[in-house]
């Protein structure tokens, strides 16, 4: 069987690039994955402050602890504030109790003393670059300068 000489065969189309619809649907994809990494970025970069404020507040904890220990001993503060390390702090002390040691038994008597013991509440708020962390604790302090008393 031959072909007859007035039909002609169909060649598919030769395309060289794409269509609009294409680029338009590539163009959309790319647009939405470039705004999801920009908004994903940004979060990262606030958390990344927010931990570095937070890890500043709590590198020196410990030693404004230790520095309100101290001025609670020498001075019998109830509060203050400071500045340690570009982070700003305020504290509040209150008393739980103050109470002497237990009396001691010996021979022909026994010796007590007075009250020099204080367990205090501490609140203290720490400040750095606008980020505040508060910290509640105890503190046991004591009066180096109450001696004992004989009976």
């Amino acid at each position: 069987m031959s072909i007859p000489s007035n039909i002609k065969p169909v060649r598919p189309k030769v395309t060289s690039g794409f269509t609009l619809i294409e680029v338009l649907l590539a163009m959309v994809i790319m647009a939405s994955v470039i705004t999801v990494s920009a908004v994903t970025l940004q979060r990262f970069s606030q958390n990344n402050h927010k931990a570095a404020d937070l890890v500043a507040l709590i590198a020196v904890k410990e030693l404004i602890k230790n520095n309100i220990k101290h001025q609670l001993i020498v001075s019998n503060e109830t509060g203050g504030e400071g500045v340690f390390n570009e982070v700003s702090y305020k504290w509040q002390a209150e008393t739980v109790a103050f109470k002497a040691p237990p009396p001691r038994f010996q021979e022909g008597g026994s010796q007590s003393y007075q009250p020099r013991y204080r367990l205090l509440n501490i609140n203290l708020s720490l400040q750095h670059n606008g980020t505040t962390h508060q910290v509640e604790y105890r503190e046991l302090t004591w009066a180096p300068d109450l001696f004992l008393t004989v009976q």
